[in-house]
């Protein structure tokens, strides 16, 4: 779309660009890396890095890419509360005084309870509070105790004791001391966990603004530039003292602009294309071909809410009515596959299924196996997980597991 010199003069930049990078992966790990040794200042800042970025620097290069893009990080930064740590350190200190104090009193305690049906043998079982009372006990020496209604610990908390009880006779849930300050832990440590995420929250802001910065010096340094770099360079000229004339100088040279794939283009892009051929021009001559449901390239920062943004101010042109790629049968079963979606197929409403017609001259009769019509369309359901005796439910399978069923799939019947 725009010549390189044209651009290059109105930046200010001489006649001899940097090197083009087809990949920028070296780039990124050599950042990654940097960044990683830069904000490594301290004990909690290490963890902060390590519980972000589990592999170490190689995923956080990964993960530039995204946190580099025009989106940024949400939420947006905002200053943290005082550090609650002297608070869980009191909590600490008067649980373990407690357990020393009120353990053996609290455990009988629940025995009773047990024994004089105030607890429901339903709603927790009695080896359940044991196992409870150990755990107090393990966390004790680590000061720390673990949280969370799958944990045996949790139900020594006074708001669990309630639900443990027979109805008629919640007026006599077990208290002790010991429950109390469990619970003051807990709330305690609920305050320092929520401190630490939003304490990881702003490395992540101030890591993405170092790494802009940064990633500035060491293509400066290397003499080399991206493909991002590209748009960037045209995004910025046209928003500088001098974009008016270098979109006229475009504008000139290109008299129409058609953008095919629309709907993989990014906000950058769009904003340029919209700047020199759309709203920003006196003529505007700008065509816009895209299918939203065809949005594959977020990776590359694509996002198909740029696509709806840009089809909602511009005039629609016809919609294409025939497939001349897909065989009648084909079409049909996916005609009938939208159906059962219903309007929330795509998820977004504004995204919708158009039917077509096939427009091709082949017949569900060129396409035979075994003598008759191939099907148009062979449901898969993946099997279900194997069943783990250890868990409470049947969990559905991960993301990764129904890919390589259905590559295993596939593979079979091709084969076949």
């Amino acid at each position: 779309l725009v010549q390189r010199r044209e651009v290059l003069l109105f930046r200010g930049q001489g006649f001899h660009p940097p090197e083009l990078l087809g990949n920028d992966r070296a780039l990124r790990e050599a950042l990654a890396a940097d960044l990683w040794r830069a904000h490594a200042v301290d004990a909690a800042a290490a963890d902060d890095l390590a519980a972000l970025w589990k592999e170490g620097p190689d995923a956080l290069a990964v993960d530039l890419r995204a946190l580099l893009g025009e989106i940024g990080v949400l939420p947006p930064d905002a200053p943290h509360p005082p550090d609650p740590a002297p608070l869980q350190e009191a909590a600490a200190d008067a649980l373990i005084q407690a357990i020393d104090t009120h353990a053996a009193d609290a455990q009988a305690l629940i025995a009773q309870s047990f024994d004089r049906k105030v607890l429901h043998g339903s709603r927790a079982k009695r080896p359940s509070f044991e196992k409870a009372f150990v755990e107090l006990h393990h966390g004790r020496e680590t000061r720390r105790w673990p949280r969370g209604e799958k944990q045996h610990v949790d139900k020594l908390l006074p708001e669990r004791l309630l639900s443990f009880c027979y109805d008629d006779k919640r007026d006599q849930v077990p208290a002790s001391p010991l429950f109390e300050a469990l619970n003051d832990w807990c709330m305690a440590d609920a305050q320092m966990q929520e401190y630490i995420a939003r304490r990881r929250m702003a490395l992540l802001h101030r890591i993405r603004a170092d790494a802009r910065a940064r990633l500035t010096v060491l293509k400066h340094q290397q003499r080399v530039q991206t493909y991002d770099d590209l748009i960037d360079g045209v995004a910025d000229a046209l928003e500088s003292p001098q974009g008016p004339a270098l979109a006229a100088a475009l504008r000139t040279q290109y008299r129409i602009a058609l953008v095919d794939e629309f709907q993989d283009t990014d906000a950058r892009q769009w904003r340029i294309f919209d700047r020199v051929f759309g709203s920003g021009s006196d003529a505007p001559a700008l065509f816009l071909i895209g299918d939203p449901e065809q949005a594959i390239y977020g990776f590359r920062g694509g996002v198909v809410h740029t696509y709806l943004a840009a089809r909602a101010s511009a005039e629609a042109a016809p919609a294409l009515s025939h497939n001349f790629r897909s065989r009648p049968a084909v079409l049909r079963a996916i005609d009938a596959l939208y159906a059962q979606a219903g309007d929330a197929a795509f998820v977004d409403p504004r995204i919708a299924f158009h039917r077509v017609e096939a427009g091709g001259k082949r017949t569900d009769d060129d396409f035979q196996r075994d003598g008759r019509a191939a099907p148009a369309l062979t449901p898969w359901q993946a099997p279900p997980p194997p069943p783990d005796p250890k868990a409470r439910k049947v969990e559905p399978n991960h993301a990764h597991g129904p890919r390589a069923l259905e590559l295993g799939a596939i593979v079979l019947l091709v084969a076949g």
